[in-house]
């Protein structure tokens, strides 16, 4: 795949028309429409927020005010993550129903997944704001597009792994899916990352941890402290994409033609 701009929004353009129609095809007679793109979402972490409210669940010493705002911002980070992940995981799968129609690149799936996720992540970072406007600063909005950058770049990677996995066998898939659960777990979503000195050791070794600290540090304004580092990840999480993206492009056409048999 071409890195150069034009090649960018030639495909993000075509990633928006695909998620126009779909949103079309799949809220068209919703109740709630694009609602769910938050709700749902949301669903994830409000079990946890009524456990610590009525103090059946201790997350540790969070950094923010509360355990809510902390579960909130985790979420959006969260929710970005995932939803290029499960794109990307679909590539082949979905590349099946227009290869004989449209001479696509199958990685323009990548892209429909970043439309989506962006879409997703704006209405919940909108809500935030509304919920934490004194606490906001108009400096993140430049800061954090930075610190999600390398997360796009590590869920195409990891997703595209395991996209040549899911077309091997069942039981693969289901392995793909219990990867994306503890990936979930490893990750200090709703709780924090010194609660215990097993978590601590978990979360050291997971590198969406570390991107997670980075997007907090972005919206708390002292990401530039840090910038060395970030600047670090990005090249990293490029190069394990492209590594990744590689080993997806010398696969793809025979696990492509066993997915169509």
């Amino acid at each position: 795949m071409s890195l150069n701009t034009e090649s960018f929004f030639r495909k993000f353009k075509i990633g928006l028309f695909l998620t126009k129609s779909e949103f079309e095809n799949h809220y068209e007679k919703s109740f709630f429409g694009v609602l769910w793109l938050f709700i749902q979402p949301f669903s994830y972490i409000l079990p946890w927020i009524l456990l610590e409210k009525f103090s059946l669940f201790n997350p540790g010493q969070v950094e923010s005010s509360s355990f809510f705002s902390y579960s909130m911002r985790n979420l959006i980070f969260w929710t970005f993550f995932q939803v290029n992940l499960s794109y990307a995981r679909r590539t082949l799968s979905e590349g099946r129903f227009i290869y004989h129609q449209i001479n696509y690149d199958h990685t323009i799936f990548l892209y429909k997944g970043l439309v989506r996720s962006m879409i997703q992540t704006f209405f919940m970072f909108i809500l935030f704001i509304c919920l934490h406007y004194s606490k906001f600063s108009v400096v993140s909005l430049f800061t954090l597009p930075l610190t999600l950058i390398p997360v796009l770049f590590l869920s195409w990677g990891i997703g595209l792994q395991v996209c040549l996995l899911d077309t091997i066998s069942v039981e693969m898939r289901k392995i793909g899916d219990l990867i994306s659960l503890l990936l979930f777990w490893a990750t200090p979503i709703v709780y924090a990352p010194g609660k215990s000195s097993m978590l601590e050791k978990v979360t050291s070794l997971n590198p969406l941890s570390y991107l997670l600290d980075l997007f907090h540090k972005s919206l708390e304004q002292t990401l530039l402290p840090h910038i060395g580092f970030l600047i670090i990840v990005l090249a990293s999480s490029l190069l394990f994409y492209l590594y990744s993206l590689k080993v997806f492009r010398m696969a793809e056409r025979k696990l492509f033609q066993r997915i169509l048999s």
